[in-house]
C-alpha cells in the first residue's frame, strides 16, 4: 500500500483531524479534491507538480456570519465533460445558524413548531480548470433544510456513478438526513434518502424527478424516496439495480445494513431483515465494482483490523451474514489506526485508495497477500489438508457433471429462450399516422396504439446498450451527426459474427407520462431470425421514429434531416415483413409483403440522382447484391 498525499500540512488548516471524504479528479487519477470542515478545499495533482494550494474558502466566498461547518461535496458527473451544462460543477454542503428571514430555496415545514437552531445548505459551484480554482461568484444556492442539531446535518450527497449521460436518472443528486427524534414522525425528520435534479430551471433552482415515488402523496415531500431509517451514515447501489438502495444505518442497539426500495416507509411498518448487524461501530464500506481486483468486484468492502494488520474485507451485499468471509491481508509498516477514522474510494482506474482521516493521510492499495475465513480458528487451519481430500471428489465427478450441464442446460435455455419470445411486445409504426401500434407476442391483433404526440422520452438499445435518445423533458433532440454516429454502431454490430447463442436484439424503450413499454424491434439468436423485420429495415424504422419525435418535440430547433429514403422501393423494403404477416405502406395501408410494381424507379424525375442514390443505398449496406441489381435493372426499362 502506497502514501499518496498527506494533507495534514495544507496552509490554513489548524486541525490535523476534521476532513472529508476526497473527491478524485475525473480527468486524472493522481489528482483529488481534498476539503475541511472549516470551509477550505484544495486541489492536489502530482501531475502537475504537487500543487497543493486553497482553491476555496466557503465561509469568505458565502459572506455567510452563520457558517459553522462543511458536512460534504461532490463532483458532478459531468464535471469533465465540455460538452455538459454541468460541466465544472460541484457541490458543497455547509450548516450555518438559522435565521427566520432566509426563506428563499427553504424546504419548509408547514403545521409545526420546531424550535430550528440551524440549517444545513446544498450549494452549487463551478471550478476553473485553466487557473485551477472555484469561482467564488459562481456561488448559486440549491436547498436550505432546516434542522435542531448540527448532528442531524446531510453528512453523505452522492450521484449514482454507474449512470450514463443517456440514463433517465443521470445527474440525479442524492442525499440523507438524520431524524429528530422528537419529530420522528415527520418524514423529512424521519432517516430520509433525498433526491433531486440540481438543475436550475426559470427561477427555481432544483427540479424534482418526475419518478420521485411520493409525488403524488400530498403528505411526504416531493424530493424524498425513502423515509423512517432513523440515522443513516452511508448508502450505495449494487450495480444495475435501479429499484433498491443499501443503507448502513444505526438501530437503537446496533449498526446494520439493509436494502431497502425506493418508496419505502419505515415509521409505519417493522424494519426489513437487515443483511447486517454489527454490536460495535459500523466501518467504513465500499462497494466495489472495478475491475482492477476481480475478486473484489460486485462486493462489499469494509476495513478490521486483525493482528496489527489493516484487511480489507470483501462480502457479497446480497448474503452479507453467510458463514465464509474473504479477508484481503494488507501489511503496513505504521501503527494501525482505528478503522472507525477510515474511508474506502473507488478510483476511476478501479484503484482502491483508504483515507485516513485521523492522520490526514491517502493511500493506494497495491495488492493483496492472501485469502483467509474470518471464521477460521487456528486449530482448524491444521486440517487444510482434508481440502485435498474434496478436491479429488470434484474432479472425479467433474467430467460427469460437465456434460449432464451441456445436455440440459443447453434444454433449459431453449425453453427460456421461448418463453421469452412469447413475452416480447412487437410493434408497428406508420410515419403518415405517426401512431405506434403494440402487439404481443406473435399475435395479430394489436392491444395497444400510442400516437407518439403521447411519448415524452424514447431509448433505443443494442444488445441491452441504450446506443441513443430523445427527450422532450431534457430537450434531447435528434441530428444527423447523432444518426451517423446510430448508423455506425448498427453497422458495426452487423459484421460482428453470429454464433449459436449469441443474441442480437434492438429494442426500444417508450416512455408516456405513466407508463413504459419495451418493444422489441428486432432479435435473432444465431442463424435464426424471430421478427419479421431484417436488420437494416430496423434500423430504419427506428431512425424514421426518432425524427419524428424529434420534430414533434421541437420543430423548430429539430434541423432538417440529410438522409432521406430517395425511393419508393427503398421505403417498401425497409418495411416488408415477413410471410404471414401483412405490412403498412407509406400510405398507411396493408399490403402484401411482395414489392408493389408502383414502385417502378422509373417514377423518378431524375434519372442520374436516383442512381446515385440507390449506388449509396449498396454501399452502406441497405441492399444486397442481388436487390442492387434487380432495382438498377428496373430504372433503365
Amino acid at each position: 500500500m502506497n502514501l499518496i498525499y498527506d494533507v495534514s500540512q495544507y496552509e490554513g488548516v489548524n486541525q490535523v483531524d476534521g476532513w472529508l471524504d476526497p473527491q478524485i479528479n475525473l480527468n486524472n487519477e493522481n489528482s483529488f479534491f481534498f476539503a475541511h470542515q472549516s470551509g477550505r478545499i484544495y486541489y492536489s495533482g502530482k501531475s502537475e507538480g504537487y500543487h497543493n494550494s486553497e482553491i476555496l474558502n466557503l465561509p469568505q466566498a458565502l459572506k455567510d456570519d452563520g457558517f459553522m461547518s462543511l458536512t460534504s461535496f461532490v463532483l458532478h458527473p459531468s464535471f469533465t465533460r465540455p460538452e455538459d451544462p454541468d460541466y465544472a460543477t460541484l457541490f458543497t454542503t455547509h450548516t450555518s445558524k438559522y435565521f427566520q428571514a432566509n426563506i428563499q430555496n427553504r424546504l419548509t415545514i408547514d403545521g409545526t413548531n420546531i424550535p430550528f437552531t440551524y440549517e444545513t445548505i446544498i450549494t452549487a459551484w463551478r471550478y476553473n480548470f485553466q487557473y485551477q480554482t472555484i469561482d467564488p461568484e459562481s456561488a448559486r444556492e440549491v436547498l436550505r433544510i432546516p434542522i435542531v442539531s448540527k448532528e442531524q446535518a446531510i453528512q453523505t450527497m452522492k450521484f449514482k456513478s454507474d449512470n450514463k449521460p443517456w440514463s433517465r436518472d443521470f445527474g440525479l443528486l442524492y442525499f440523507s438526513l438524520n431524524s429528530l427524534n422528537d419529530y420522528a414522525h415527520i418524514p423529512i425528520y424521519s432517516g430520509a434518502i433525498l433526491r433531486i435534479n440540481p438543475k436550475k430551471f426559470g427561477a427555481r433552482n432544483y427540479l424534482i424527478p418526475p419518478n420521485n415515488p411520493f409525488i403524488k402523496d400530498p403528505s411526504v415531500d416531493d424530493e424524498i424516496v425513502f423515509m423512517g431509517a432513523k440515522h443513516i451514515e452511508n448508502f450505495y447501489w449494487a450495480k444495475s439495480d435501479n429499484a433498491s438502495i443499501f443503507i448502513n444505518h444505526k438501530n437503537a442497539k446496533n449498526y446494520s445494513v439493509s436494502e431497502v426500495m425506493y418508496g419505502d416507509d419505515w415509521r409505519s411498518k417493522p424494519q426489513i431483515n437487515p443483511q447486517w448487524d454489527l454490536d460495535e461501530l459500523m466501518p467504513a464500506t465500499l462497494y466495489y465494482t472495478g475491475r482492477k481486483f476481480l475478486e473484489l468486484k460486485d462486493k462489499l468492502l469494509f476495513v478490521t483490523l486483525v493482528d496489527n494488520s489493516w484487511h480489507v474485507n470483501a462480502r457479497s451485499v446480497l448474503d452479507i451474514n453467510q458463514d465464509f468471509s474473504v479477508f484481503e491481508v494488507v501489511n503496513i509498516e505504521q501503527e494501525p489506526l482505528k478503522t472507525a477514522n477510515l474511508s474506502l474510494i473507488q478510483g476511476k482506474l478501479d484503484d482502491i485508495f483508504i483515507f485516513d482521516r485521523s492522520k490526514s493521510t491517502l493511500h493506494r492499495l497495491t495488492s493483496y497477500s492472501q485469502v483467509i475465513d474470518i471464521n477460521e480458528t487456528k486449530d482448524e487451519k491444521a486440517d487444510h489438508g482434508n481440502v485435498i481430500k474434496y478436491f479429488v471428489i470434484v474432479f472425479v465427478f467433474l467430467p460427469l457433471v460437465f456434460f449432464t450441464y451441456i445436455y440440459f442446460g443447453k434444454t433449459a435455455k431453449e425453453r427460456a429462450f421461448r418463453q421469452y419470445v412469447k413475452r416480447v411486445i412487437r410493434f408497428k409504426y406508420n410515419s403518415n399516422t405517426q401512431i405506434v401500434l403494440l402487439f404481443k407476442g406473435n399475435k395479430k391483433e394489436c392491444y395497444k396504439q400510442i400516437p407518439i404526440s403521447d411519448i415524452n422520452r424514447c431509448e433505443v438499445l443494442l444488445n441491452g446498450t441504450i446506443i441513443g435518445l430523445v427527450d422532450n423533458q431534457l430537450k434531447k433532440l435528434f441530428s444527423n451527426q447523432k444518426e451517423d454516429e446510430i448508423r455506425e454502431i448498427f453497422s458495426t454490430e452487423h459484421f460482428s459474427n453470429m454464433v449459436d447463442d449469441k443474441m442480437r436484439k434492438i429494442e426500444l424503450v417508450v416512455h408516456l407520462n405513466a407508463q413504459t413499454h419495451t418493444l422489441c424491434v428486432y432479435l435473432r439468436k444465431g442463424k435464426n431470425r424471430v421478427t419479421s423485420t431484417k436488420y437494416f429495415e430496423s434500423v430504419e424504422i427506428v431512425l424514421d421514429l426518432f425524427w419524428d419525435l424529434s420534430k414533434h418535440f421541437n420543430p423548430k430547433e429539430t434541423e432538417a434531416r440529410d438522409f432521406q429514403a430517395p425511393i419508393e422501393v427503398a421505403q417498401g423494403y425497409r418495411h416488408v415483413p415477413i410471410k404471414s404477416e401483412p405490412s403498412e405502406s407509406k400510405n398507411g395501408e396493408y399490403v402484401d409483403s411482395t414489392l408493389s410494381e408502383t414502385n417502378d424507379l422509373t417514377e423518378q424525375p431524375d434519372l442520374v440522382q436516383a442512381i446515385d442514390k440507390l449506388v449509396n443505398l449498396h454501399k452502406q449496406g441497405y441492399l444486397s447484391d442481388k436487390e442492387f441489381s434487380q432495382a438498377k435493372a428496373k430504372l433503365f426499362k
